[in-house]
């Protein structure tokens, strides 16, 4: 599992100076990044301050909507940046209101055409994918919906934890469907302030062998809202998962 980071962590850092915040967290050892946008540029100008940081973009965070209405453009976005998934990273309660497979379809009409176009299509939940439906959860249903061709997991750990208490679990039930996780921390689901990794409640160990053995592909790191500066936060995630043995 390679390790990245998730930039929406240093969202704040990105609009005062994207490059200097690029050029640090390659500075850190990171050697992957997630996009949450561009900082206002384009797909080339920022995949050059990527290069120039050292960094590669493993995947771009895209939403539904956006992925329905400017697919070619994202696509050739992605093919700029070398960018191998493009992921939705939440669905409002208009999306699923009327039924988990509905949506599952409808992010299977995505993922078949960025198929179709060399790169893998993922979805990125959050807590309220776990809600019982009739024995089963949202989750659980959206992705039946849709072929493992069209669309894979990216299991935030972290709201997996909130939402159904057994991360390992879900990794594990999803396998090598599981492409890429958030490694996200915290000491409570009732805090909005997440943790660096190791300094909260999710069970490590039992989570990355689930990783290991689900082979999947990034492992990035996110923190919604850190607890001291984001940069600290990060680099202090990245130096617990190289202690527990992960490299590039």
């Amino acid at each position: 599992m390679k390790i990245g980071v998730q930039l929406y962590t240093v969202r704040d850092d990105m609009h005062k100076s994207p490059v200097d915040t690029l050029n640090a967290l390659g500075k850190m050892g990171y050697r992957y990044v997630e996009t949450a946008g561009f900082a206002g540029k384009s797909a080339k100008e920022f995949s050059g301050w990527l290069q120039d940081a050292g960094l590669k973009a493993s995947g771009m965070h895209v939403g539904i909507e956006a992925c329905e209405k400017e697919l070619n453009q994202i696509l050739d976005d992605a093919a700029v940046l070398d960018c191998p998934y493009i992921i939705v990273p939440w669905i409002p309660e208009a999306v699923y209101k009327d039924g988990w497979d509905l949506a599952g379809q409808r992010l299977e009409k995505i993922g078949e055409k960025v198929a179709v176009a060399g790169r893998e299509f993922a979805y990125h939940n959050h807590s309220f994918e776990f809600v019982d439906v009739k024995g089963k959860s949202g989750f659980e249903i959206l992705f039946s919906a849709a072929c493992p061709d069209c669309l894979v997991a990216q299991i935030d750990l972290w709201w997996a934890y909130c939402g159904m208490k057994d991360p390992a679990g879900l990794v594990k039930k999803f396998g090598e469907r599981t492409k890429l996780v958030h490694l996200k921390d915290g000491k409570s689901c009732s805090e909005d302030v997440h943790a660096a990794a190791g300094d909260g409640v999710m069970p490590w160990d039992a989570v990355l062998d689930a990783c290991r053995k689900a082979k999947v592909d990034y492992g990035i790191v996110e923190l919604d809202t850190s607890p001291c500066k984001p940069l600290d936060s990060v680099d202090k995630s990245l130096r617990f998962f190289r202690s527990k043995g992960f490299r590039d």
